[in-house]
């Protein structure tokens, strides 16, 4: 294989892998608002170890080239859209999908 196809198949599963580890981290985080103490500063400071993980995972990744970029990103997405679906049809609330209904 071409070492530019390698770059792109590395950026795809790279892309998968943080978009893992993102929705991960924000399930954790959800499932923890309810408890916490200071659920604001929670929230904030998940959102920013979660976004500069996947922002450097990418661009590292990427070595210059916005194609692969955009080959990470798709995959991060497709594996979004994965989890959601699959979230969705297994029936799962989350902590805070019950708070918000009074349970």
């Amino acid at each position: 294989m071409s070492e530019d196809l390698w770059g792109w198949l590395l950026a795809v599963v790279v892309g998968g892998v943080v978009s893992v580890l993102y929705f991960s981290g924000l399930w954790w985080t959800v499932q923890r608002v309810p408890r916490s103490r200071n659920p604001a500063l929670l929230v904030a400071a998940s959102y920013l170890v979660r976004t500069a993980i996947a922002a450097a995972a990418l661009i590292v990744v990427a070595s210059g080239d916005a194609l692969r970029v955009l080959a990470g990103l798709a995959s991060f997405l497709a594996v979004r859209m994965v989890v959601v679906r699959s979230v969705r049809a297994a029936g799962r609330l989350t902590p805070m999908a019950d708070a918000v209904r009074g349970r």
